[in-house]
């Protein structure tokens, strides 16, 4: 089964999050994204991220994906 696109679960989700999210669940590993490739993407999805959407995460994601981004 292809996984549920996190848009229709949750609609405020920014679409470039959604797109990533989706990418990152295929099934051949091969065409999932590459640790920069996901960097680029996060760095495309931050300026939308809004609290509301941060409430969704665990409590300590963002922080620990920005701290990656910064190695």
């Amino acid at each position: 089964d292809d996984p549920v696109p996190i848009r229709s679960l949750r609609s405020g989700v920014p679409y470039e999050l959604n797109r990533l999210v989706l990418s990152m669940l295929g099934k051949d590993p091969a065409l999932r994204p590459s640790f920069l490739e996901l960097q680029e993407a996060l760095g495309r999805v931050e300026p939308f991220a809004s609290e509301d959407l941060a409430v969704s995460f665990p409590p300590n994601a963002i922080t620990e994906v920005r701290a990656l981004r910064r190695r």
